[in-house]
């Protein structure tokens, strides 16, 4: 006589198990935090990782369904949290234009928007190629962030959606200054961020490292930059080593990734408009565009795909759409949603990112029209551009 069978559940299999595993040693790493007024202190850098994975980034991942009203499902959702690392927590959290002196500000402003100027014009220019005029025009805050991320001195502020990534720069001068200090990571929930009046900017479509590190910045002026202090949170920890960033892909794969793959022509940019800028006066008898363009060539990325190839296929359609998912997508009893606050906020600062990720989901009357990509692609579209119109309701 056979005895009774055993059904293994997804529980009982290693993956189960090795994933409980993973899940009580965070906790515990986690539990080992302690908290000194509005400071949180780790004992190392694993430490506070796992706290900020615990407490924060995965709670942010998950929405809980709660009471019915007027017949529909509300739905809790925590808002968006921005990490930002910094290797020496003795730092000042002020933007790069707001470090320098004042005497020092006006050549640097001068420099970013020389570099911005010619990122936003070589770009603008695949929106005036045929077949491309339906297309909305890239903002001119696209090419101020990708000054700012190139090194220039704007009063944008780095942040990620991925506290990993923040982790990351926190550890990226150990290897310079081998000097034992204190490390830290700040964050603020997109929620907070708006109600202090700052905006949050997109990273444009052509700074592909961006999209790695998950960046975002917010523009914060002078007089919001003390409020922001007040209401940023802190976790500091003893310095740690530079380490490797891996990333699981799509194909449940593992890879290696460089946070920060070199684009020699946007390097080349960035050292043309801070020598440009020191000029007086500035040469103004030809657009910032052509005087750097014509030594320097247009963008390799424009001259190997065309200019209906960089921005008119789908993949580009789909590291926008990965990029937004990280920040909005929610995982739900049954499914998942975009969360309508983070979805319409990040929209109301930045329309053009969102027109153009959303220009092929156009409602009319026989209902939604999709441009052609994969079955998936086209289930994620419709379901943002219904949050978005869910926010735009709510806020009428």
């Amino acid at each position: 006589m056979k005895g009774p069978q055993t059904k293994m559940t997804s529980d009982d299999s290693d993956f189960g198990k090795g994933r409980r595993a993973f899940l009580e040693e965070i906790q515990r790493l986690a539990a080992q935090v302690t908290r000194a007024q509005s400071i949180w202190e780790a004992p190392s850098a694993r430490h506070a990782l796992a706290w900020l994975l615990f407490h924060h980034e995965w709670r942010g991942q998950i929405g809980f369904l709660g009471d019915s009203i007027d017949g529909a499902q509300r739905v809790d959702l925590p808002p968006l949290v921005l990490f930002r690392g910094q290797a020496d927590a003795g730092w000042a959290v002020q933007s790069g234009l707001q470090r320098l002196q004042p005497a020092e500000r006006k050549q640097a402003k001068l420099a970013a928007s020389l570099f911005a100027q010619v990122a936003y014009e070589m770009f603008r220019e695949i929106y005036r190629s045929d077949g491309m005029q339906d297309y909305p025009r890239p903002n001119r805050r696209a090419g101020i962030a990708a000054a700012q991320h190139y090194g220039m001195k704007t009063n944008l502020l780095d942040f990620t959606t991925n506290a990993l990534v923040a982790m990351w720069f926190a550890s990226s001068q150990s290897d310079i200054d081998p000097t034992p200090r204190k490390s830290a990571i700040d964050w603020v929930d997109l929620k907070t961020a708006k109600e202090l009046g700052l905006r949050v900017v997109l990273p444009p479509v052509f700074v592909d490292r961006l999209y790695l590190q998950r960046g975002v910045f917010l523009e914060v002026p002078r007089s919001k930059l003390t409020q922001l202090r007040g209401r940023l949170n802190r976790i500091i920890f003893p310095s740690a080593r530079p380490f490797e960033f891996i990333r699981v892909f799509g194909d449940g794969l593992a890879r290696q990734l460089d946070l920060l793959p070199p684009d020699d022509w946007l390097e080349r940019l960035k050292v043309w408009a801070t020598l440009e800028s020191a000029k007086s006066p500035v040469d103004a008898r030809l657009s910032a565009l052509l005087r750097f363009t014509f030594p320097n060539g247009y963008h390799p990325e424009m001259q190997r795909t065309g200019v209906q190839g960089l921005l008119g296929l789908g993949d580009t359609i789909e590291v926008m759409l990965d990029f937004v998912d990280r920040m909005a997508l929610r995982t739900v009893r049954g499914g998942s949603i975009y969360h309508p606050d983070t979805v319409g906020m990040l929209a109301d600062d930045n329309p053009d990112f969102f027109s153009w990720l959303l220009r092929g989901v156009a409602p009319d009357e026989g209902g939604v029209t999709i441009m052609p990509h994969h079955a998936d692609l086209n289930i994620k579209l419709r379901k943002l551009a219904g949050s978005l119109r869910h926010y735009r309701v709510e806020q009428t």
